[in-house]
């Protein structure tokens, strides 16, 4: 009985939605260390309409790599999670007509 739990739990570790589930949480748990969120909504309110534009290239632009790099999992790993359950072959029947 055993050799069917350690196979239960091998499959759980390995799928998809775990793997996505994990490097989701480890993106955002970086992005919380490294950003602090309230410093980044009180200067984004200071900026005037116009001049956003110049505001966010400037950020992106000025940030350290492993900031940029937790976006990046979280970015991907929502993109990836979307299409491998939504538009992966062996989820056809979850389709909606």
């Amino acid at each position: 009985m055993r050799r069917v739990y350690y196979s239960f739990c091998i499959r759980m570790l390995t799928s998809r939605t775990f793997v996505h589930t994990v490097l989701f949480a480890l993106g955002l748990y970086g992005v919380k260390v490294m950003v602090h969120i309230a410093s980044v909504v009180k200067n984004l309110q200071s900026v005037q309409v116009g001049n956003l534009d110049t505001f966010l290239l400037n950020a992106v632009l000025h940030t350290h790599f492993l900031t940029l790099a937790s976006v990046g999992v979280v970015i991907y790993t929502l993109i990836s999670f979307n299409y491998s359950v939504f538009k992966s072959p062996r989820s056809r029947h979850m389709q909606t007509v």
